[in-house]
């Protein structure tokens, strides 16, 4: 196979010609640097001398070269051109594709048009995003009253081990997390009540400000963090290896088999972790009161149940179930739909972490807004 090469020829008559020979095949032209110096070489002599005929039917040719010498001729190929009849049709075949025009420059009213065409991009996004994961919620419904109905069916297994690597392995840095909140609420606030004899008032804000919003939020926040990202890496991973196919392929539901026990945990286990982190919040931070208003810890203790009403300490737990549901759904959901290839399961990861945290701080808030009057 000889390399591809063209040189300019004088024939006999006077008139020049420029001659191919070589493979102008993919093969042939596999070198990234002689590729781009050819490419440079076809562009200058025909556009030294556009009238000049070319003689290609002494090289090997295949798509490949054809759409080379197109490239280096631009739109206007030489005038005169001889060729063999399979050279013609590779030539006739590209010239059926129009070649590429150049991009206008968006000014005008585009321009302004540009900001608004993106807010209702990102608009009709969400609200796909937020009728998937509604039709999501629907399925874990049904499929919740059928196990309730068929409790042999319940995948006890998968919903155990979901429990144990999402609750179990948590409760180190949520118990860490709870007892520095704590110790920073309780030191900020006995500092600016020290000179009012207030101990009771201080009692009041740390009960609050744990129980019935710091426990749960940031309970749903490292959960949303450690295992909601977890999950949507699984299912992404499970869904560009092709396993979830391969479930369907077995006969079984994927969605009952992976979706539904990851949910069902997390339902079961953000309750359970928010009274995890009431107590080690509620314990250090009377402590830390304690220690700063040099009076005794016991007092403090016996001052809770009285100063904070029991609705507080069931109104975070039941909130914490709320939260664990809503970081089930965003997940799985996100997990579910993560495209074939490491680029999409990173972003759809971080996508999920980001509205888990965002969703769960607005439904905080707007319980906060509603039952606002309730509990003091």
């Amino acid at each position: 196979m000889r390399p591809p090469s063209l040189q300019r020829v004088d024939s006999p008559g006077g008139s020049p010609r420029i001659v191919l020979s070589g493979s102008w095949t993919i093969r042939g032209l596999q070198n990234p640097r002689r590729l781009l110096d050819l490419e440079k070489e076809i562009h200058l002599l025909h556009a030294r001398d556009p009238k000049c005929p070319w003689d290609l039917s002494g090289a090997t040719l295949d798509h490949f070269g054809a759409l080379l010498l197109r490239r280096g001729w631009l739109a206007s190929p030489p005038i005169h051109l001889q060729l063999t009849p399979p050279q013609a049709s590779l030539f006739a075949r590209w010239a059926r594709i129009p070649p590429c025009s150049p991009q206008k420059t968006k000014d005008g009213l585009e321009t302004w048009l540009r900001p608004a065409r993106w807010i209702s991009q990102a608009l009709f996004d969400s609200l796909a995003l937020i009728g998937l994961i509604a039709l999501l919620f629907l399925t874990f419904l049904r499929q919740l009253g059928a196990s309730l109905a068929k409790p042999h069916r319940i995948p006890f297994l998968e919903i155990s081990q979901n429990l144990y690597q999402m609750g179990l392995k948590a409760l180190g840095i949520i118990a860490i997390v709870g007892s520095l909140i704590g110790i920073v609420i309780s030191y900020l606030a006995a500092l600016q009540l020290q000179g009012f004899a207030l101990r009771g008032f201080l009692v009041f804000i740390i009960g609050i400000s744990i129980v019935r919003e710091l426990g749960p939020t940031l309970a749903a926040v490292l959960v949303a963090g450690r295992s909601g990202s977890a999950i949507t890496a699984e299912l992404g991973v499970m869904r560009i290896r092709g396993e979830i196919d391969a479930y369907r392929a077995m006969g079984i539901d994927p969605l009952y088999r992976l979706v539904f026990p990851r949910i069902v945990a997390l339902l079961i286990l953000l309750p359970l972790l928010v009274g995890w982190s009431d107590f080690f919040g509620i314990v250090t931070g009377l402590g830390a009161a304690a220690l700063t208003l040099h009076t005794s810890f016991l007092s403090l203790v016996r001052q809770m149940p009285r100063l904070v009403p029991s609705f507080n300490l069931w109104f975070g737990i039941i909130k914490g179930g709320f939260f664990g549901l809503l970081i089930g759904l965003v997940a799985c959901r996100l997990g579910w739909d993560v495209p074939p290839d490491a680029a999409s399961l990173g972003r759809e990861t971080t996508r999920s972490v980001v509205l888990s945290i965002t969703l769960v701080i607005a439904l905080d808030a707007l319980a906060a807004v509603l039952f606002r009057r309730t509990g003091f």
